[in-house]
């Protein structure tokens, strides 16, 4: 049996180079340094999300419980981060501390399959061959600069063809990483915590409910041209209709100069 004493801490996530987005249930993050998607499940989607550097493994699992509406016991999340920090998504190794003493830390030797079986969580060498986290080489074109104006995929401004991606700002992210025409000049439509999906689209979240991701859009007339054909393993995040709703609402940043109408 576990000792009550038995404290970990899970390392804080990521967040430099890295693009976040969520489908469904799942969430798909493009690491700009390895080149590599990473397809997380449900339960390593909300590990990740949770990781802030702070919060412990039985912290994390009553969040999933919670969020997931089934049973979800510490060596779940444990096996998560161990393989969430396998594939670099996490900033330092898992350390776990029973009393004063170490009594493993993954990344220093120590296998996850070993790591959870001497901290003693039952049932987690067998868990730990679960599949949470699936990796891909990264499309060329995800990958490669050039991403045009109204396309998703960006990890920065030098990316895309522009020279502008919708990244964060205000406490606000994009939920699409959205290629610009000028500044972090993409719509907002609306913006919602990670945790407890409150609106953050006029405030920034509050302790305990995550961060704030926005639905951003860049409208067709804002591009010369409109809307452009995404490359390979990018999606559309312009608005072809030019709808009141989408055009109409704010930018993520307020553009320094004027964008540019395009010639008729």
């Amino acid at each position: 049996m576990r000792s009550n004493k038995t404290a970990s801490t899970v390392p804080a996530a990521r967040s430099d180079g890295l693009l976040v987005q969520t489908l469904g249930d799942e969430t798909v993050i493009y690491d700009a340094e390895s080149k590599q998607a990473h397809c997380l499940k449900p339960l390593a989607a909300i590990v990740f999300d949770c990781s802030n550097g702070q919060a412990t493994v039985g912290d994390i699992a009553r969040v999933a419980e919670e969020r997931l509406g089934h049973d979800v016991v510490d060596a779940d999340v444990a096996d998560a981060v161990g393989q969430l920090e396998s594939v670099g998504l996490l900033q330092t190794a898992l350390v776990v501390r029973a009393g004063n003493g170490l009594v493993a830390g993954n990344g220093r030797g120590v296998s996850r399959r070993e790591m959870l079986r001497r901290v003693g969580f039952a049932g987690a060498a067998a868990a730990s061959g679960t599949s949470l986290v699936t990796s891909i080489v990264a499309p060329n074109a995800i990958a490669a600069s050039g991403i045009p104006a109204g396309c998703s995929g960006c990890t920065g401004n030098p990316t895309c063809g522009s020279g502008h991606c919708c990244q964060s700002n205000a406490g606000k992210s994009c939920n699409q990483s959205c290629c610009a025409t000028a500044n972090n000049s993409c719509h907002i439509t609306g913006c919602a915590c990670t945790i407890g999906g409150a609106s953050c689209l006029l405030r920034n979240c509050g302790q305990g409910e995550g961060n704030c991701i926005c639905t951003c859009t860049v409208c067709a007339s804002e591009i010369p041209g409109g809307c452009p054909s995404c490359p390979s393993g990018s999606t559309s995040c312009c608005d072809p209709t030019n709808s009141a709703f989408t055009c109409t609402a704010p930018f993520l940043e307020p553009p320094a100069d004027a964008t540019p109408t395009p010639t008729p």
